[in-house]
């Protein structure tokens, strides 16, 4: 079975999103819009090149990385739709 790269999610930081997608210039990567099975996160471009942008998700990548740490998921209301991380998951 041919193993795909795993890239960390901007808002757990679990290795949930398939492939190392693209980099821009300066070394970002640039999201895929997969969303993460871990925290519910969707991966995009935006969020990953400046934390305080209201990117695809509509709210900056500070508040739900701070809900992540409090109820598991980056909105307590989808808290009940994510998982926990799998061992190979882990950084």
């Amino acid at each position: 079975m041919l193993s795909v790269a795993k890239r960390a999610c901007a808002c757990c930081g679990y290795l949930t999103l398939d492939g190392e997608g693209l980099l821009s210039s300066d070394g970002i990567h640039f999201g895929n819009f997969q969303n993460c099975d871990v925290c519910g996160w969707e991966d995009d471009y935006a969020s990953r090149r400046d934390p305080n942008c209201r990117g695809s998700n509509g709210i900056t990548l500070v508040e739900p990385q701070e809900s992540f740490a409090r109820v598991g998921a980056y909105d307590e209301r989808l808290r009940h739709n994510v998982r926990a991380p799998r061992p190979d998951e882990i950084p």
